[in-house]
């Protein structure tokens, strides 16, 4: 009788140590595996994930957890390549990461973002042409950057309506980023591959507070869309890029207009011109519009000068010093010419001259700026 005690304690022993802990362990090994993913340590979390499944092969929740956690490794490992610059948050440099390597804090840039500006197939034309990569990149209507998946050269996402990936095909010289997208949508039998080109800027927008009314202006990196071609169904190809041509692997080839940032984006004193011009009726008051936007002009040219010389060693700003001399000459002697070819009693012949004269000044600055921008993304 008591041999036959001591075995059934022995028994029931085991069975509060095997059956109740088992899943307790599991969820152990779960809650661990959470703690090393809030450090940081990716590793050590898929370890432990991958030890609550060993204990508990359905639970759901380390399985979930497991694939998220090897998803976060893929982007550990992508943010690799990036320089070590732009592997951090650093709103001063953001464009020049963006541009380099289609990325935002060290991660792709969302596929939601890039799905919301692709048009509908059942729509045509426009509707979403850009968005503010900084408020949106992990934000709940983009959420979240542990939904950014990587499978060869594919971004992608997947939720209960569909599966969305692109693939970063590259930039041309005039800074248009090209985008090959493929959305599935569930329930539905087609695969609809397009093509889509976008830019990256910076610009401000207004903050209002609603309790104090005070105004501030916030940076915003925007990623806009300029372009969009449908390959359609289940399309199969390739595409490459050459300078600013697209070349199909059906033969076709698409040249592309050069595209510089001020018919991308038109710059400030652009659209303070049109406004003013278009707010007046008189010949008189279009010359005072444009009067107005040649000072700003000079001062942009001024400020460029400054924002790239800053930036240059003794010898390459030797050079550019130079080279500006040499343009003020030039633009001293086609002033001259703009003033005889314009040298007329028509109404429109002052417009023309003064057109002609601020967009000398207008495209040197563009261009300078431009030198400037390019020198800033050869750091990343």
């Amino acid at each position: 009788m008591r041999i036959k005690f001591v075995t059934n304690n022995i028994i029931i022993l085991l069975l509060l140590i095997t059956w109740p802990v088992y899943g307790q362990d599991a969820n152990d090994f779960l809650q661990q595996g959470h703690k090393f993913k809030k450090n940081g340590d990716l590793e050590k979390a898929i370890e432990s994930y991958k030890k609550s499944l060993e204990i508990s092969p359905g639970f759901s929740s380390a399985k979930f957890s497991l694939e998220s956690a090897l998803a976060l490794l893929k982007l550990e490992h992508w943010s690799f390549k990036l320089s070590e610059k732009c592997q951090t948050t650093n709103n001063k440099i953001m464009l020049g990461c963006a541009n380099k390597y289609f990325s935002f804090n060290g991660k792709p840039i969302h596929p939601k973002i890039i799905k919301e500006l692709n048009t509908w197939i059942s729509d045509g034309g426009d509707q979403v042409v850009s968005i503010n990569i900084i408020d949106s990149q992990d934000s709940n209507r983009f959420c979240c950057v542990d939904d950014i998946k990587l499978k060869n050269e594919f971004v992608y996402y997947q939720d209960d309506e569909t599966t969305f990936n692109y693939k970063y095909i590259g930039v041309m010289d005039s800074g248009v980023h090209v985008l090959y997208t493929s959305d599935s949508p569930f329930g539905a039998s087609g695969v609809f591959r397009s093509l889509v080109f976008v830019t990256f800027k910076l610009d401000s927008g207004l903050m209002i507070d609603s309790d104090t009314s005070l105004v501030s202006k916030e940076t915003r990196l925007l990623i806009s869309k300029v372009g969009e071609m449908s390959l359609g169904d289940r399309w199969e190809g390739h595409v490459s890029i050459m300078s600013n041509d697209l070349y199909i692997s059906d033969g076709r080839k698409i040249v592309f207009p050069i595209i510089t940032d001020s018919i991308v984006s038109e710059h400030p004193i652009d659209s303070r011109l049109k406004r003013c011009v278009d707010k007046e009726s008189t010949t008189s008051q279009h010359k005072l519009c444009i009067s107005k936007a040649y000072e700003e002009w000079d001062k942009e040219l001024n400020r460029a000068y400054k924002l790239l010389t800053a930036k240059l060693n003794a010898n390459t700003k030797k050079v550019i010093r130079d080279s500006q001399r040499q343009w003020i000459k030039y633009r001293d002697a086609q002033i001259n010419a703009i003033n005889e070819i314009y040298d007329g009693e028509w109404s429109t012949a002052g417009l023309s001259r003064m057109l002609g004269i601020m967009d000398l000044t207008k495209n040197k600055s563009l261009e300078l700026l431009e030198f400037s921008n390019n020198r800033e993304q050869e750091k990343y």
